[in-house]
């Protein structure tokens, strides 16, 4: 019993100081959120959502949640859309220059997006797409899609092509089969695809 209770405070005791200390700014976040203006207390008391409310609606942080919610759900569904039909397309046909193409897709994740800024601003201001939250959801789509496309031809080569071709026999088209069959199991990879799209358009505040 002795070794025991030994045993769990050498494992427990050092993950709850490291929670402890983790959760901290977390808890001072908090405190300066909900306390009233002028109050100094470590505990938010009384609670306000005074500063919520200013900075929803005094500052427009409201607009800003808006927009970003608007052009990460625009590009979780472009990128998931064109992944989809480019995945399935690069798993289950051969064509020539398939693995130069592969690479090409692999070599865009190595090229930073600052160096795009300037030829984005010129094609944009161009097609009338400046300072428009389409254009941010086309240049997220540009950006998020080549490692999408990697992905989701990895998990359509996972699913037997045989299942296909099973459901061919039975009269199916090839478009039936891959609506009936195929896109099934490919929930799990539409989530994945599709999550990191959304985060990767949430969080480029650069463009």
């Amino acid at each position: 019993m002795t070794q025991t209770i030994s045993r769990i405070a050498r494992l427990h005791l050092p993950l709850a100081l490291y929670l402890l200390f983790t959760l901290i700014p977390f808890y001072w976040m908090l405190v300066f959120a909900l306390r009233p203006p002028g109050n100094t207390s470590l505990v938010p008391w009384p609670i306000t959502f005074e500063h919520f409310d200013t900075v929803w609606n005094g500052v427009g942080f409201g607009l800003f949640f808006q927009n970003s919610l608007i052009i990460g759900i625009g590009t979780l569904v472009t990128v998931t859309i064109f992944a989809l039909m480019g995945g399935y397309a690069l798993a289950r046909f051969r064509f020539k220059g398939q693995r130069v193409f592969l690479l090409a897709l692999l070599c865009t994740q190595f090229i930073p997006g600052a160096m795009m800024l300037i030829p984005l601003f010129v094609i944009f201001k161009n097609t009338g797409l400046l300072n428009s939250l389409t254009g941010l959801v086309i240049a997220d789509t540009a950006f998020q899609l080549p490692l999408a496309l990697i992905l989701m031809s990895g998990f359509v080569r996972n699913v037997p092509v045989e299942l296909e071709e099973a459901a061919m026999v039975d009269g199916c088209t090839r478009l039936r089969a891959f609506f009936a069959v195929t896109l099934p199991q490919l929930r799990p990879a539409l989530v994945a695809v599709g999550s990191f799209a959304f985060i990767g358009a949430w969080n480029n505040f650069l463009f």
